[in-house]
């Protein structure tokens, strides 16, 4: 597999570069010439840590939950979500993520957190 750039920090999500086109020697890259030869080449191509793609879920989760009206008992206060389960809430996000980590041995990074707001709240 290709080395991965990951750009992104302690995120879960990397990139690949795509295949370079190698210069001729004396003439510039021409990149216009790359889009003639290979309209179809990627450019990019993300990868994404299974540990991503679980919080990605769990936020659509969240959607889902709110849109039904499920967190009501939440307004005006942060949620803390991991494996689709709210593990804690809080009016404080940080010490939200603080007890969250700390009673469940889950790393800040992972527990994805939503605000219910009491505007929004139906």
């Amino acid at each position: 597999m290709p080395q991965t750039a990951d750009l992104t920090g302690d995120t879960g999500v990397g990139f690949i570069p795509p295949p370079q086109r190698l210069a001729i020697p004396g003439q510039p890259l021409d990149f216009e010439d790359v889009e003639r030869n290979q309209p179809h080449a990627p450019r990019w191509n993300l990868v994404f840590s299974e540990e991503f793609k679980e919080a990605i879920a769990d936020d659509a989760w969240i959607n889902d939950q709110f849109n039904a009206g499920a967190l009501e008992a939440y307004s005006g206060e942060y949620i803390g979500v991991v494996g689709k389960k709210i593990l804690g809430h809080n009016r404080d996000l940080d010490r939200l993520r603080d007890e969250v980590s700390k009673a469940s041995g889950i790393r800040k990074g992972r527990i994805v957190t939503f605000f219910v707001d009491p505007i929004l709240d139906m």
